[in-house]
């Protein structure tokens, strides 16, 4: 995933076989899909340095 102008920009990298391939993907589809199929969520250095957030202690849960 990156962040470009505001935007997060997301891809799925699929491997079949021998063959990859790379597909552009909104980022909300890509995170779904990974989490559907048990994938890894890769991020990148520089978008956790920008956007990230260090949270100060542990969130609580939050009831409906």
């Amino acid at each position: 995933m990156t962040l470009k102008d505001g935007t997060y920009y997301g891809a799925l990298t699929v491997k079949v076989k021998d063959k990859t391939k790379v597909f552009d993907s909104r980022s909300s589809d890509s995170i779904a899909m990974a989490v559907h199929f048990k994938a890894p969520i890769l991020v990148g250095r520089e978008l956790l340095d920008s956007a990230g957030k260090m949270l100060q202690q542990e969130p609580k849960p939050q009831t409906l």
